[in-house]
C-alpha cells in the first residue's frame, strides 16, 4: 500500500495468463465510501465476471452488476451500504472478482 493524499490506496495486480489484472480501492480505510477500479485482462469479458463484498463469516454484503461494455476498466463504488440500503458495521470487508478460473480479492477497512 502507499499513501496518496492522506488516504491509503489498496492495489492488487495480478499476471494471468500473460495479461495484467489490477484492483484498486481508494481510499481504504474509508469512512464514507471507497472507489474500486479494476483493470481487466484483455482476454476477459465482464459478462464472464462477477463481483461482490463479502464479510469474514464468508456472507455476501454488496453485489455489484457493471455494464456490459468491452472497456477493460470498470469504475465501482461502494458507499459502506449491503444490498437492502442499510449501513454494514465496521470492520474488514472483502472485494472479490470471480473469474472463470480464478477468484481475486482485495482487502476493505469500513470506519465509522
Amino acid at each position: 500500500m502507499r499513501k496518496r493524499m492522506g488516504a491509503l490506496l489498496a492495489r492488487l495486480a495480478f499476471f494471468v495468463n500473460h495479461w495484467t489484472l489490477e484492483l484498486q480501492a481508494y481510499p481504504n480505510p474509508f469512512k464514507r465510501q471507497t472507489n474500486l477500479k479494476i483493470k481487466l485482462a484483455q482476454n476477459w469479458k465482464t459478462s464472464d465476471l462477477s463481483f461482490a463484498i463479502y464479510n469474514l463469516m464468508g456472507q455476501v454484503v454488496k453485489t455489484f452488476h457493471p455494464p456490459m461494455t468491452a472497456e477493460r476498466e470498470i469504475s465501482l463504488t461502494w458507499d459502506g451500504r449491503n444490498d437492502f440500503g442499510q449501513i454494514a458495521a465496521s470492520g474488514t470487508y472483502l472485494f472479490v472478482m470471480t473469474t472463470p478460473e480464478h477468484r481475486h480479492t482485495l482487502k476493505l477497512l469500513l470506519l465509522k
